[in-house]
Protein backbone atom coordinates (compact mmCIF):
# COMPACT_ATOMS: atom_id res chain seq x y z
CA UNK A 1 0.00 0.00 0.00
CA UNK A 2 2.77 2.45 0.91
CA UNK A 3 4.60 1.92 -2.37
CA UNK A 4 1.33 2.37 -4.27
CA UNK A 5 0.60 5.67 -2.49
CA UNK A 6 4.12 6.91 -3.26
CA UNK A 7 3.45 6.35 -6.94
CA UNK A 8 0.12 8.16 -7.11
CA UNK A 9 0.48 11.02 -4.60
CA UNK A 10 2.37 14.25 -5.40
CA UNK A 11 5.67 14.76 -3.58
CA UNK A 12 4.43 17.80 -1.66
CA UNK A 13 1.60 15.73 -0.14
CA UNK A 14 4.01 12.94 0.81
CA UNK A 15 6.36 15.49 2.37
CA UNK A 16 3.56 17.07 4.38
CA UNK A 17 2.37 13.64 5.52
CA UNK A 18 5.86 12.78 6.79
CA UNK A 19 6.11 16.09 8.62
CA UNK A 20 2.78 15.48 10.37
CA UNK A 21 3.70 11.88 11.21
CA UNK A 22 7.04 12.92 12.71
CA UNK A 23 5.38 15.67 14.73
CA UNK A 24 2.85 13.20 16.16
CA UNK A 25 5.69 10.79 17.00
CA UNK A 26 7.52 13.60 18.78
CA UNK A 27 4.45 14.58 20.83
CA UNK A 28 3.79 10.95 21.81
CA UNK A 29 7.40 10.46 22.85
CA UNK A 30 7.45 13.67 24.90
CA UNK A 31 4.21 12.75 26.66
CA UNK A 32 5.23 9.16 27.37
CA UNK A 33 8.68 9.93 28.73
CA UNK A 34 7.19 12.51 31.08
CA UNK A 35 4.75 9.86 32.34
CA UNK A 36 7.61 7.42 32.96
CA UNK A 37 9.53 10.01 34.96
CA UNK A 38 6.47 11.00 36.98
CA UNK A 39 5.79 7.37 37.89
CA UNK A 40 9.47 6.49 38.47
CA UNK A 41 9.34 3.90 35.69
CA UNK A 42 12.33 2.55 33.79
CA UNK A 43 13.11 4.13 30.42
CA UNK A 44 13.80 1.90 27.40
CA UNK A 45 14.46 3.56 24.02
CA UNK A 46 14.52 2.37 20.41
CA UNK A 47 16.59 4.66 18.16
CA UNK A 48 15.97 4.79 14.41
CA UNK A 49 12.86 2.75 15.06
CA UNK A 50 11.01 3.38 11.80
CA UNK A 51 7.56 1.83 12.35
CA UNK A 52 8.86 -0.55 15.05
CA UNK A 53 7.01 -0.44 18.37
CA UNK A 54 7.48 -2.77 21.35
CA UNK A 55 5.52 -2.76 24.58
CA UNK A 56 7.42 -0.89 27.28
CA UNK A 57 9.79 0.78 24.79
CA UNK A 58 9.69 4.34 23.42
CA UNK A 59 10.42 4.68 19.70
CA UNK A 60 12.45 7.55 18.24
CA UNK A 61 13.17 8.56 14.65
CA UNK A 62 15.19 11.02 12.63
CA UNK A 63 14.85 13.97 12.04
CA UNK A 64 13.38 14.93 15.41
CA UNK A 65 15.79 12.58 17.18
CA UNK A 66 19.29 12.90 15.73
CA UNK A 67 21.84 10.40 17.05
CA UNK A 68 24.70 12.65 15.96
CA UNK A 69 23.76 15.69 18.00
CA UNK A 70 24.48 15.91 21.71
CA UNK A 71 21.78 18.58 22.00
CA UNK A 72 19.23 15.97 20.92
CA UNK A 73 20.13 13.76 23.88
CA UNK A 74 20.15 16.72 26.26
CA UNK A 75 16.78 17.85 24.95
CA UNK A 76 15.02 14.55 25.59
CA UNK A 77 16.99 12.88 28.38
CA UNK A 78 18.46 13.75 31.71
CA UNK A 79 22.01 12.54 32.25
CA UNK A 80 22.21 8.90 33.37
CA UNK A 81 18.46 8.17 33.27
CA UNK A 82 18.00 5.67 30.41
CA UNK A 83 18.32 1.97 31.26
CA UNK A 84 18.23 0.33 27.82
CA UNK A 85 18.74 1.50 24.23
CA UNK A 86 18.13 -0.62 21.14
CA UNK A 87 19.42 0.13 17.64
CA UNK A 88 18.52 -2.43 14.97
CA UNK A 89 20.07 -1.76 11.56
CA UNK A 90 20.88 1.88 12.27
CA UNK A 91 24.65 2.15 12.79
CA UNK A 92 25.52 0.92 9.29
CA UNK A 93 24.01 4.18 8.03
CA UNK A 94 26.69 6.12 9.98
CA UNK A 95 30.38 6.52 9.25
CA UNK A 96 32.80 5.03 11.77
CA UNK A 97 33.49 8.44 13.33
CA UNK A 98 29.74 9.12 13.55
CA UNK A 99 29.15 5.73 15.16
CA UNK A 100 31.78 6.41 17.82
CA UNK A 101 30.32 9.86 18.51
CA UNK A 102 26.78 8.49 18.80
CA UNK A 103 27.90 5.64 21.06
CA UNK A 104 29.57 8.16 23.39
CA UNK A 105 26.38 10.24 23.59
CA UNK A 106 24.41 7.08 24.41
CA UNK A 107 26.94 6.02 27.06
CA UNK A 108 26.68 9.41 28.77
CA UNK A 109 22.90 9.15 29.11
CA UNK A 110 22.66 5.54 30.27
CA UNK A 111 22.28 4.58 33.90
CA UNK A 112 25.23 2.70 35.45
CA UNK A 113 24.91 -0.92 34.25
CA UNK A 114 22.58 0.29 31.48
CA UNK A 115 22.74 -1.46 28.13
CA UNK A 116 23.01 -0.67 24.44
CA UNK A 117 22.12 -3.43 21.98
CA UNK A 118 23.19 -2.90 18.37
CA UNK A 119 22.28 -5.08 15.40
CA UNK A 120 23.83 -4.41 11.98
CA UNK A 121 24.47 -6.33 8.76
CA UNK A 122 27.32 -8.76 9.44
CA UNK A 123 30.55 -7.55 7.84
CA UNK A 124 32.22 -10.96 8.37
CA UNK A 125 29.41 -12.87 6.68
CA UNK A 126 31.01 -15.18 4.08
CA UNK A 127 28.10 -15.47 1.63
CA UNK A 128 28.72 -13.29 -1.47
CA UNK A 129 25.00 -12.71 -2.05
CA UNK A 130 24.56 -11.46 1.52
CA UNK A 131 27.57 -9.18 1.09
CA UNK A 132 26.27 -7.78 -2.20
CA UNK A 133 22.90 -6.94 -0.66
CA UNK A 134 24.08 -5.66 2.74
CA UNK A 135 27.48 -4.08 2.12
CA UNK A 136 28.41 -0.44 1.56
CA UNK A 137 26.05 0.90 -1.09
CA UNK A 138 24.30 -2.48 -1.11
CA UNK A 139 21.52 -3.47 -3.48
CA UNK A 140 19.16 -4.65 -0.72
CA UNK A 141 16.20 -2.63 0.55
CA UNK A 142 17.41 0.55 2.33
CA UNK A 143 21.04 -0.53 1.78
CA UNK A 144 22.04 1.97 -0.90
CA UNK A 145 23.22 4.46 1.74
CA UNK A 146 25.07 1.97 3.93
CA UNK A 147 28.30 3.71 4.94
CA UNK A 148 29.85 0.77 6.79
CA UNK A 149 29.85 -3.01 6.57
CA UNK A 150 30.71 -3.52 10.21
CA UNK A 151 32.55 -6.59 11.47
CA UNK A 152 32.25 -7.96 14.98
CA UNK A 153 35.78 -6.82 15.76
CA UNK A 154 35.13 -3.28 14.50
CA UNK A 155 31.85 -2.93 16.41
CA UNK A 156 33.56 -4.11 19.60
CA UNK A 157 36.24 -1.45 19.03
CA UNK A 158 33.63 1.28 18.46
CA UNK A 159 31.77 0.46 21.68
CA UNK A 160 34.91 0.00 23.77
CA UNK A 161 36.14 3.36 22.46
CA UNK A 162 32.93 4.88 23.85
CA UNK A 163 33.53 3.27 27.27
CA UNK A 164 31.32 0.18 27.08
CA UNK A 165 32.03 -3.29 28.36
CA UNK A 166 31.16 -5.36 25.28
CA UNK A 167 29.58 -8.79 24.85
CA UNK A 168 28.99 -10.03 21.27
CA UNK A 169 25.81 -12.10 21.00
CA UNK A 170 25.53 -13.29 17.41
CA UNK A 171 27.52 -13.11 14.20
CA UNK A 172 30.63 -14.27 12.37
CA UNK A 173 34.09 -13.79 13.79
CA UNK A 174 37.01 -12.81 11.55
CA UNK A 175 38.19 -16.45 11.48
CA UNK A 176 34.88 -17.50 9.87
CA UNK A 177 33.39 -19.16 12.96
CA UNK A 178 29.83 -18.31 13.93
CA UNK A 179 28.96 -17.05 17.41
CA UNK A 180 25.37 -17.71 18.41
CA UNK A 181 24.18 -17.21 21.98
CA UNK A 182 20.72 -17.54 23.48
CA UNK A 183 19.82 -13.87 23.26
CA UNK A 184 18.04 -12.26 26.20
CA UNK A 185 15.15 -10.41 24.56
CA UNK A 186 14.86 -8.24 27.66
CA UNK A 187 17.79 -6.19 26.37
CA UNK A 188 15.84 -5.53 23.15
CA UNK A 189 14.13 -7.76 20.62
CA UNK A 190 15.94 -8.06 17.27
CA UNK A 191 13.74 -8.96 14.31
CA UNK A 192 16.60 -9.92 11.97
CA UNK A 193 18.16 -12.55 14.20
CA UNK A 194 18.69 -16.28 14.08
CA UNK A 195 16.80 -16.35 17.37
CA UNK A 196 13.66 -15.07 15.65
CA UNK A 197 12.25 -18.36 14.41
CA UNK A 198 9.18 -16.74 12.89
CA UNK A 199 11.20 -14.39 10.71
CA UNK A 200 13.51 -17.13 9.48
CA UNK A 201 10.86 -19.79 8.88
CA UNK A 202 8.64 -17.63 6.67
CA UNK A 203 10.00 -17.00 3.18
CA UNK A 204 7.43 -14.26 2.61
CA UNK A 205 9.01 -12.14 5.34
CA UNK A 206 12.07 -10.02 4.66
CA UNK A 207 14.45 -10.96 1.84
CA UNK A 208 15.29 -14.23 0.11
CA UNK A 209 19.10 -14.41 -0.11
CA UNK A 210 20.92 -16.73 2.35
CA UNK A 211 20.81 -15.58 5.98
CA UNK A 212 19.02 -12.42 4.84
CA UNK A 213 17.15 -12.07 8.13
CA UNK A 214 20.20 -12.37 10.38
CA UNK A 215 22.50 -9.78 11.88
CA UNK A 216 25.66 -9.10 13.80
CA UNK A 217 24.38 -8.41 17.32
CA UNK A 218 26.54 -6.89 20.04
CA UNK A 219 25.64 -5.67 23.54
CA UNK A 220 27.43 -2.90 25.38
CA UNK A 221 27.14 -2.22 29.13
CA UNK A 222 27.92 0.97 30.97
CA UNK A 223 30.39 0.18 33.72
Amino acid sequence: MKSFLKKILPNYILTKYREIRFFIEYLNFKTNIQKLRKNNKKIFIIVGAGPTKYKGWLSTNYPWFDLLKLETFKKYFKSREVEKILAEHVFEHLTEDEAIRSAKFIYEHLLPQGSLRIAVPDGNHPDPDYRKHCGIGGIGADASDHKQFITMEKLVDILENAGFKVEPQEGYRSDGSLLRKNIDEGKGFIQRSRSNAQMNSNESVGWVFPDSNTSLIVDGYKT
